[in-house]
């Protein structure tokens, strides 16, 4: 009798939220990384009417929000507790990973990648392909992809992906990289400044992923080393995944810092050509104060494509891509090492010979994103058209499902 009732219960909560009332969305933010793909979308649906929006968190703790800035502005206006949204209804709940946050009433779940990358994974570790995995899940209804070339890899390992009833999958673009396609501004001087260096001199940024055979697992601190020792005497800024700057496993908590983080700390102090960033809520000013990047297989590699500046591979002997076009795309837009040895010398060809990997690294923009600079206003009036659907079983899902053969079919993907 009591399954019933709330059986009852939820079916007249669906009517009245199905056909009444603003279209309600929810971002639940688990991460820097992801949030920095949520915002460009929840700007624009800033300027949509009859729209209740808001963000929360996966759980108590997973993010920081900060005390000054234009995100706690945001957060100050659309944020709500775990616990409250948890029994709120939502029409949409935005994620960029698999979450924890469970919620009481029917929705639609829709998964946005918080990286534009795919394949770039080591094709011997025994994982699955993370964006299939994602699709696969039960809780997720709809799928945000940033690319056609991700669609068609998805598709050619799963094809029955596409078939699924209660799935449906949109090609969009990556939102958060709108801006670079938009408004590269030439604030580097301010930016420089701002951290203590000069504009006058040549600037390497370092990105490193956080796995086994990332960048900074291996010979990270000692090319900083050699850079820094160099007569070239350029600004030196380093940035990575989080991962490598806490041990989960401390016995001082997870927050705690990793020796790798304390020693680049201590280097810091010592030389004020170098600047060490191990957490950057906006990559933007990063990415356009640098000459030269030097990155490994993250997806970070790709961004720093959109730059259109010339960039230093990482690759570890013992590194192979999962998916071998992306690493002919990645080993052909730059300048390929494994040792820290004779790094001085080749970053002064790399910035002589800027353009040499230019067409290379243009087609790896191309590979990775679709509705460049116009991604997140593409999701925005995509939401709006999708209308007041509360996941597979609601009556606007079939409005879904066709919204999605005509996005599929636009980009020639079926």
């Amino acid at each position: 009798m009591r399954k019933l009732v709330f059986s009852l219960i939820r079916k007249i909560d669906d009517l009245v939220f199905g056909f009444w009332g603003p279209i309600r969305i929810l971002f639940v933010v688990r991460n820097s990384f992801g949030l920095a793909c949520q915002l460009p979308v929840l700007k624009a649906l800033e300027k949509k009417s009859n729209l209740k929006v808001n963000l929360t968190l996966d759980f108590e703790g997973c993010f920081e929000i900060p005390e000054t800035g234009d995100i706690k502005k945001l957060f100050d206006k659309y944020f709500i507790p775990p616990q409250k949204a948890a029994w709120g209804k939502w029409h949409f709940v935005i994620a960029t990973d698999l979450t924890s946050l469970y919620l009481r009433r029917h929705h639609t779940k829709i998964l946005m990648g918080h990286g534009a990358g795919f394949g770039n994974s080591k094709q011997n570790e025994n994982i699955e392909d993370y964006y299939i995995k994602i699709a696969l899940a039960d809780g997720t209804h709809v799928n945000f992809i940033n690319s056609v070339a991700k669609c068609k890899n998805a598709f050619n390992k799963a094809p029955w992906l596409e078939e699924r009833k209660n799935k449906a999958f949109f090609v969009t673009g990556f939102p958060k990289v709108d801006t670079y396609f938009t408004s590269i501004k030439s604030g580097r001087v301010n930016f420089l400044q701002t951290l203590g260096l000069s504009p006058e001199k040549k600037t390497i940024v370092i990105f490193s992923h956080w796995t086994e055979n990332s960048l900074f697992r291996n010979k990270g601190f000692e090319l900083v080393k050699k850079l820094i020792s160099s007569d070239k005497n350029y600004n030196i800024i380093i940035n990575g995944h989080e991962k490598l700057w806490f041990d989960p496993g401390s016995v001082n908590g997870p927050t705690a810092s990793s020796n790798l983080y304390d020693s680049l700390a201590v280097m810091e102090k010592e030389h004020s050509n170098l600047c060490f960033l191990p957490v950057v809520k906006d990559l933007k000013p990063l990415l356009e104060s640098g000459d030269l990047f030097i990155a490994d297989y993250s997806s970070v590699f790709i961004e720093c494509c959109i730059m259109d500046k010339p960039i230093l591979f990482f690759h570890h002997p013992d590194f192979i891509f999962m998916n071998e076009q992306v690493g002919k795309l990645y080993m052909g837009a730059a300048f390929n090492f494994n040792q820290p040895e004779g790094i001085c010398d080749l970053c002064t060809k790399a910035l002589e010979y800027k353009n040499l990997h230019k067409e290379q690294r243009h087609m790896v923009v191309d590979f990775f994103f679709d509705n460049k600079g116009t991604s997140a206003q593409y999701i925005a009036d995509l939401l709006v058209d999708m209308g007041r659907v509360y996941g597979p079983k609601s009556f606007g899902w079939k409005r879904v499902k066709q919204l999605s053969r005509q996005n599929l079919t636009n980009f020639k993907i079926s």
